[in-house]
């Protein structure tokens, strides 16, 4: 099942019929009459052969996206395997030796899942005058800084 789907492919000022939306999506028309259960909203309400205006499909799709979004708080971890948000007590930082943004150094933070005992990961960055609170693991994947 889909659920990223390229909104950039949707012109706004254009309206599309079902069957326009899923060759557009690549997706089953049952899919596109689901989300107008879910609350899409077609141009005109009541109408069997339903159009949809391109901001509006594109609008839906984002607050699709925006509500599967999850926000982190220092020191949380999402397990891919639980499918929640967790914490971990044994967290090492790694270093990925990359330089990113203005000079900051791109870190891992690892640590086994509190629930499941899985490998957890947070991608992070650091100053270049910043110490790490934590144990900091070179892995050498590329040339030192």
């Amino acid at each position: 099942m889909k659920r990223n789907y390229n909104l950039r492919t949707i012109k706004t000022k254009k309206s599309y019929s079902t069957k326009e939306l899923s060759q557009l999506f690549g997706v089953h028309a049952q899919t596109i009459r689901s989300w107008r259960k879910e609350g899409l909203i077609s141009i005109e309400e009541g109408n069997h052969y339903a159009l949809f205006l391109g901001s509006t499909v594109k609008s839906f799709l984002q607050a699709q996206a925006d509500s599967r979004r999850v926000r982190l708080k220092e020191g949380e971890f999402y397990c891919l395997s639980c499918k929640a948000v967790t914490t971990v007590k044994n967290a090492k930082i790694v270093s990925q030796n990359k330089k990113v943004g203005r000079n900051k150094l791109s870190i891992r933070h690892q640590g086994n899942c509190d629930h499941c005992g899985n490998v957890v990961n947070r991608f992070g960055s650091l100053q270049p005058n910043e110490v790490a609170g934590e144990k900091v693991i070179n892995t050498g994947l590329s040339a030192p800084l």
